[in-house]
């Protein structure tokens, strides 16, 4: 009858500890998105990421579980981020490397990503005192992992011209105890993720001055203008103009008169034949 009343408290006892043995906490504290104040900014923003899910560099205990497991979208995570500040009026992702998509972003940007993780160097050791005390120090016992993440933007305009560079780096200690290793491991490598893509859009919403004078360059900057086209009577005419004038056609020259005819000459009379003496004198 005791030992049905005691089991309720070690159930309890055993819960708590548990708990206090599955805590998980990020040092700095990971920042949030942050958003811009006022309307966004007039401008269309082509977004080109160079590798959207980097080979992560990964050291120490669990490096190649944890480098073959985590796969992060920074391409997505980005875009996602910039539009979710309201700082520009649009943004387009994934941007096709066209002429054409060129010339209807009003800023490219590229950007590049890299990644790391580094294993508690005291893993080892701690892991061996919580065994050798029979798991007793197991919720007092803190195993710090390192994730690491840094981005590099570089701003364009839509002729190429080099406009702006944003570079962050984002170091951060997921501090867990053994129960909460499995989850380490899983939220670790999005959480710096995200983390480092809050750190980015803030330094993009510190230049809204800079921004907002390229709208302003390109509202005031003159349409290119069409060629003329002429009127229907201003085209013909000069197509009359040039047209050849019509002539009569050429006689050619005066004809000769025909010759006249040749007439046969007069055929000779023949001699009358001497037939007396008084012909011949």
């Amino acid at each position: 009858m005791k030992t049905s009343r005691l089991l309720p408290g070690f159930a309890a006892a055993a819960f708590l500890g548990l708990t206090g043995c599955a805590g998980l906490r990020y040092q700095p504290e990971v920042p949030v998105l942050p958003r811009s104040a006022g309307e966004p900014v007039p401008l269309k923003v082509g977004l080109v990421v160079e590798n959207t899910n980097p080979q992560m560099d990964a050291s120490g205990f669990a490096a190649m579980y944890v480098a073959n497991q985590s796969q992060v979208d920074f391409g997505r995570l980005l875009a996602d981020g910039i539009r979710g500040s309201h700082l520009f009026e649009d943004v387009r992702y994934p941007m096709p490397h066209t002429m054409e998509s060129l010339q209807n972003a009003d800023l490219v940007f590229n950007a590049s990503f890299t990644r790391s993780f580094n294993a508690d160097p005291a893993k080892g050791p701690k892991a061996f005192l919580t065994g050798f005390l029979l798991f007793l120090p197991v919720c007092f016992i803190e195993y710090d992992d390192h994730y690491g993440a840094t981005g590099r933007v570089t701003v364009d305009d839509t002729h190429g011209k080099w406009v702006k560079e944003y570079s962050q780096t984002l170091d951060l200690t997921a501090s867990w105890k053994l129960f909460s290793e499995g989850r380490s491991y899983k939220e670790g490598p999005p959480t710096a993720a995200s983390g480092l893509v809050a750190q980015l859009v803030q330094a993009m919403i510190a230049d809204r001055t800079l921004f907002e004078k390229l709208a302003r360059d390109k509202t005031s900057r003159p349409a290119r203008k069409a060629a003329p086209v002429p009127a229907p009577e201003e085209a013909a005419a000069p197509a009359q103009a040039e047209a050849p004038a019509q002539t009569a056609p050429s006689e050619g020259p005066a004809a000769e008169p025909a010759p006249e005819p040749v007439q046969p000459a007069e055929k000779p009379k023949p001699k009358k034949p001497i037939t007396s003496n008084d012909d011949q004198l």
